[in-house]
């Protein structure tokens, strides 16, 4: 099965990844993590990192949003490309690309979870900080944790609940596929917002895990959409001419933020700012397959690499952020340890990368040729 692999899409993934881990650095000071709650704050620094471009740097819940969308966007390519998989190869390739890193790195976080476990924190770091590593593993919280039944992340490993919306999403991803597929754009979209913000309205009422999941659905039917229509979209920002487009790029950079850019509460409200966030999305995977200059400074070798680390980035960092600040607390300044997360994170996950996550798809590629070989067995049988 083959599908036509857009390289400059794994750099906007990486460089979503790089904002997720400064995201989390920031947060673990209590300044940081106010102004994530819009509450003000009389630091320059911190205004000036939070309320103006600069937050593109540490959008974390933003580059969430990206992920997912996409998500929805590579995933539909074999079934757009005429390459559909049937459902248990799409499972396995699945399986082997998400879960299996994501059980390996969930129990190791368990294991040093259980060697170095604070209840009572560090008083200098944030509460988000301290809620982390404090209550006792037991084998109920591992099995929720192994058959992803509850979110429990934030004490484990605070990134992974957006691993474990994803796999949920992923098991109907075909469905999704299938109704994009007959409908059209504005079919998409219009069932799309429908979803969010009945579930928003819901959310108002009844706190649910399950429906915190269906509500990142929309993200992976925008994905999908682009992608059936990425030739048509491509064909259009061809024909702009290229002060616009740098133009339309900026634009889809204060969408992506705009919730902090703007004294307006209603577009601090989630169902509201993910909205933007979805169009800025929308706007940076368009010019990143099809703007020619865009995709190739996104096709720098650093960035490619990057993209390639960008999944185990994800995983790992909580873990490097909350192992050295624990080891090194007495010994080197807080501000030094949390500053020097991002780089100890860039080269474990190098690491993660080649060991476990290359492994696990290389697994699941060789349990897919077996498959395909026996299928071919079985039907030779049948023929003859």
């Amino acid at each position: 099965m083959k599908t036509s692999r857009i390289t400059a899409l794994d750099s906007v993934r990486g460089i979503a990844s790089l904002s997720v881990v400064v995201h989390h650095c920031f947060l673990a000071f209590p300044m940081f993590l106010n102004t994530n709650y819009h509450k003000p704050t009389t630091n320059a620094f911190v205004n000036l990192m939070a309320y103006t471009p600069f937050h593109f740097l540490w959008a974390g819940h933003e580059a969430v949003i990206l992920f997912f969308i996409l998500s929805g966007f590579v995933l539909s390519l074999p079934y757009l490309n005429h390459n559909k998989p049937t459902y248990l190869q799409y499972l396995i390739k699945r399986i082997f690309r998400i879960y299996v890193p994501y059980l390996v790195v969930i129990l190791t976080s368990s294991v040093l979870l259980t060697l170095n476990l604070h209840r009572h924190g560090i008083s200098s770091l944030s509460d988000w900080f301290n809620t982390q590593w404090v209550d006792p593993i037991t084998i109920k919280t591992i099995l929720q944790m192994i058959f992803m039944v509850e979110n429990y992340t934030q004490n484990v490993n605070t990134a992974t609940w957006s691993l474990i919306v994803e796999m949920r999403i992923s098991l109907l991803f075909p469905i999704i596929i299938f109704f994009v597929a007959k409908v059209n754009w504005k079919q998409s979209i219009i069932v799309g917002m429908m979803i969010t913000f009945f579930i928003a309205v819901i959310n108002n009422y009844i706190k649910s895990d399950i429906l915190n999941t269906i509500y990142y659905v929309p993200m992976f039917i925008y994905g999908a959409t682009l992608a059936k229509y990425r030739e048509r979209v491509s064909s259009i920002i061809i024909t702009i001419r290229p002060h616009i487009k740098m133009l339309i790029v900026l634009i889809g950079i204060n969408l992506y933020i705009i919730k902090w850019l703007t004294p307006f509460k209603i577009l601090h409200r989630q169902s509201i700012a993910d909205c933007f966030i979805v169009l800025g999305s929308l706007i940076f995977i368009s010019f990143a397959m099809s703007w020619p200059i865009f995709r190739e400074l996104l096709e720098f070798r650093i960035l490619q690499w990057l993209g390639n680390i960008s999944f185990s980035l994800y995983l790992v960092h909580p873990v490097v952020l909350l192992t050295m600040v624990y080891y090194l607390n007495n010994i080197l300044p807080i501000w030094i340890i949390i500053g020097l997360v991002p780089i100890a994170s860039l080269g474990i996950s190098s690491v993660l990368r080649s060991f476990v996550e290359q492994n696990s798809i290389n697994f699941g590629k060789k349990l897919l040729i077996r498959f395909d070989k026996k299928q071919l067995q079985q039907n030779d049988r049948l023929v003859s």
